[in-house]
């Protein structure tokens, strides 16, 4: 659920603006990550942690298939529940269009959550790239919440419409002094139903990543209204009718091994909940390895 996308080393990459293809007839990757959840200021929730596997696997030029499965636990304040959530990503992409990156998946929540279990998200995306220099797109979320209520009046199923246009660039790429890459992405949600929030929300992320030798590092963070949004090419569901508000982070990735990488990512979100003034924090550490067969 918590993770900002594959970190695990490539053997030879071609970079696309924003995104890397396999020089390889064929390659395997596995991503293995965890992160304690810490809480600040939070009213209901009191600890938690995430940890998940991302399989990553690509075949030729034109052809890349994803699998996540990830694991949540949280535990709340002033009762004995504790939430047990598993998380579960398939996507493909397709490069066969000449600078045209056609992506598409789903993913499913299983949890102990009446409000959320058997939560599904479709997501689509449409990029359009020159290679080391721009890239423009469209990515398309649909969530569907079977069981969420709303109203008050024993209503049930919500749906969420989001829409991500995005744009990135490179204003610097020299083989020598590395490269440095931006990416804006606007965010357009839709709440089908009243569920203690307006129904639209809108905020703007900004990603700035440097890539130099054996390092990539990143420095991101958003501001704005979301709920229930989805992040990271849909890898990321969050799935709790809690306003995100805005959020900053840090990430450094290592190949130590043409075959082998590290990475860690430091996050804040704030939010609040429902009918609260106060604004909580969530604080991740993700520690991330990664290898390729």
């Amino acid at each position: 659920m918590l993770k900002r996308g594959l970190t695990t080393a490539a053997v030879a990459l071609v970079a696309i603006g924003g995104v890397a293809l396999s020089t390889e007839q064929s390659r395997f990757d596995i991503q293995t990550s965890f992160t304690p959840l810490i809480y600040g200021d939070s009213p209901v929730k009191k600890s938690g942690y995430y940890i998940g596997t991302h399989l990553y696997y690509t075949y030729g030029k034109e052809h890349v298939a994803e699998f996540a499965a990830d694991y949540l636990r949280i535990k709340y304040k002033n009762t004995d529940f504790k939430l047990r959530q598993y998380d579960f990503t398939l996507s493909y992409t397709n490069y066969s269009l000449r600078n045209y990156k056609l992506r598409g998946g789903i993913h499913y929540i299983s949890n102990n959550d009446d409000a959320t279990d058997k939560a599904i998200t479709a997501f689509g995306e449409v990029l359009y790239y020159v290679p080391l220099r721009w890239n423009a797109g469209l990515e398309a979320y649909i969530t569907y919440y079977p069981d969420h209520p709303y109203g008050g009046m024993g209503e049930k199923g919500v749906y969420v419409y989001q829409l991500n246009p995005k744009v990135g660039a490179y204003v610097r790429e020299n083989v020598g002094a590395g490269s440095l890459y931006f990416e804006l992405k606007p965010y357009f949600i839709r709440v089908s139903r009243d569920v203690g929030w307006s129904k639209n929300h809108f905020s703007v992320e900004l990603t700035a990543t440097y890539s130099y030798k054996n390092w990539v590092l990143s420095g991101f963070g958003y501001a704005g209204n979301q709920l229930f949004p989805v992040r990271y090419g849909g890898f990321v569901v969050y799935n709790f009718a809690e306003k995100r508000t805005s959020g900053y982070g840090l990430s450094a990735k290592y190949i130590f091994h043409p075959k082998a990488s590290v990475s860690f990512t430091l996050f804040q979100d704030n939010f609040k909940y429902p009918g609260a003034d106060k604004t909580s924090t969530l604080t991740t550490t993700l520690l991330s390895l990664g290898y390729t067969f």
